[in-house]
């Protein structure tokens, strides 16, 4: 009939307020590592006082580096006297940058001169599928997660942890070391 009509579509479930007709939808939107919209996982560590890079651009706040590589990040702790301290536990943070990862819970760690405690507490949906742990009274001599002397799988995935062991040799007075890794995911309700 030569007579071009149109009509206003909306989308969505829910009609909005107000006189005018419209439509809209409620979205929830998962926010994984790195903005990626479905749940994954990632490498973590407790942030200490220590890098292991010899790399400049991997050791933003100028730490003490422990020299055992390059270019790889990830921090270890170091303890010189007895007591209990906490530290962040970050998820994704290369280039030991937190600006670049996710603080996904802490670590808790007790110290009494001769036995370490060391505990993992994830936050929000963050969970664990596996946990790593140095704990001795010399420096590491690695950055390999596999081989830091204790490791925990958890099926199905923890929200926390706690080790507890004796030191090889606790007549060393220049405290204890330690390195947390885990690999965390997100998304774990």
């Amino acid at each position: 009939d030569g007579i071009d009509e149109h009509e206003t579509a909306f989308g969505g479930p829910n009609g909005g307020p107000g006189r005018s007709w419209w439509f809209y939808g409620v979205y929830k939107v998962c926010c994984g590592f790195g903005n990626q919209e479905t749940p994954s996982c990632e490498t973590a560590f407790a942030k200490g006082g220590y890098v292991w890079t010899t790399d400049k651009k991997s050791n933003p706040e100028n730490l003490p580096s422990l020299k055992l590589t390059k270019n790889r990040w990830g921090w270890a702790i170091h303890l010189t006297a007895t007591g209990t301290k906490t530290y962040d536990i970050w998820a994704g943070a290369g280039l030991n940058k937190t600006g670049n990862g996710t603080k996904v819970g802490t670590l808790t760690v007790a110290w009494d001169g001769a036995n370490v405690s060391v505990a993992y507490s994830l936050s929000g949906d963050y969970c664990m599928e596996e946990a790593h742990i140095y704990a001795g009274d010399t420096p590491p001599t690695t950055t390999a997660p596999g081989q830091y002397g204790h490791i925990a799988e958890f099926d199905p995935n923890a929200t926390s942890y706690t080790y507890t062991g004796a030191l090889a040799d606790s007549s060393d007075t220049d405290g204890v070391w330690i390195i947390a890794h885990a690999v965390v995911c997100n998304g774990c309700e």
